[in-house]
């Protein structure tokens, strides 16, 4: 006679009782479009962190696995600022877990990117990418969000969970060993 009706995210049948599975069903789809227009920006993010494709891969479906059960319970508020926090969360889990050989390995580049550059733009993000490599995980996302990304430094220091000036102290130390790293690396 009357189909159910929808309120506050929930479905409510005429006798009262509600219809939780397509509430799921409805946070799963729109996590599932969510998932489609922030994967590539996701993966572009931890690219840039990890230096590495394959890595960056694993990253994204991590940070998205861990998004899931959020998004199903309707906690995420912000899902872009929100996926982008996970991101830089397991890109620096993954750099505290692997510290020692992180220091071994920090100047030797793991992966080529899939798309072709001519050699002379495959040097400069190559050597780009070194020189990020040597920053600690947090300066390297500070670096990364504001210059990279083009954040503001309040949407970076929201993205970090960190203060403003936290940002700027990051952004400058960040900055200033980078100058240092490619300036080693200049022909002379």
């Amino acid at each position: 006679m009357y189909g159910t009706i929808a309120v506050g995210g929930v479905r409510i049948r005429p006798s009262g009782e509600t219809d939780v599975r397509a509430d799921e069903a409805d946070r799963a789809a729109s996590f599932g479009e969510f998932f489609d227009a922030q994967r590539r920006p996701a993966l572009r993010l931890a690219y840039v962190l990890t230096g590495n494709a394959a890595e960056a891969e694993d990253v994204v479906a991590e940070a998205f696995a861990r998004v899931y059960p959020h998004w199903m319970k309707g906690q995420v508020k912000e899902p872009n600022a929100y996926v982008r926090r996970t991101v830089i969360n397991v890109v620096n889990g993954r750099f505290r877990r692997l510290a020692t050989r992180r220091r071994h390995d920090e100047r030797v580049r793991l992966g080529e990117p899939s798309v072709a550059f001519g050699d002379d733009r495959i040097m400069q993000r190559a050597t780009l990418e070194a020189a990020l490599a040597v920053l600690p995980p947090r300066q390297r996302a500070a670096v990364v969000l504001r210059v990279i990304e083009d954040m503001s430094e309040a949407e970076t220091a929201r993205v970090l969970g960190v203060s403003v000036g936290t940002v700027k102290g990051y952004l400058s130390r960040g900055l200033e060993r980078l100058r240092a790293e490619l300036a080693d690396e200049a022909p002379v």
